[in-house]
């Protein structure tokens, strides 16, 4: 036991208020400490859902498909003219096709 007859209890009694002090901060750094890594998993969460929603093959898995002429994307039908070969790239595979004819139809992109 820490006790000296010069320091005496009030000596005493300042370092237990001193120790009690420190561990009510160590408990609030852990408390805060704890929350973050909580706030911080749930919007690392977050971002790997909508990381996960824009994955190319979650939209094959919805129906869409990756159309391509000679190694590259096809975003619009005045790419392609009639008896062009095309691969379209699926969820589980892709299939090869010759366009017969290709037709603008400016209603769709009007939406966007």
């Amino acid at each position: 036991m820490l006790f000296n007859r010069r320091l005496g209890i009030p000596a005493l009694q300042f370092l237990h208020k001193q120790k009690t002090h420190l561990q009510e901060l160590s408990q609030s750094l852990t408390n805060a400490t704890k929350e973050r890594c909580n706030t911080e998993k749930h919007s690392l969460a977050l971002l790997a859902q909508q990381l996960e929603s824009l994955n190319p093959l979650q939209m094959m898995v919805k129906g869409f498909a990756k159309v391509e002429h000679k190694d590259k994307p096809i975003t619009s039908v005045t790419q392609l003219h009639p008896k062009d070969d095309i691969r379209v790239t699926l969820a589980d595979g892709y299939v090869t096709a010759t366009v017969k004819e290709a037709h603008k139809d400016g209603r769709i992109t009007k939406k966007l």
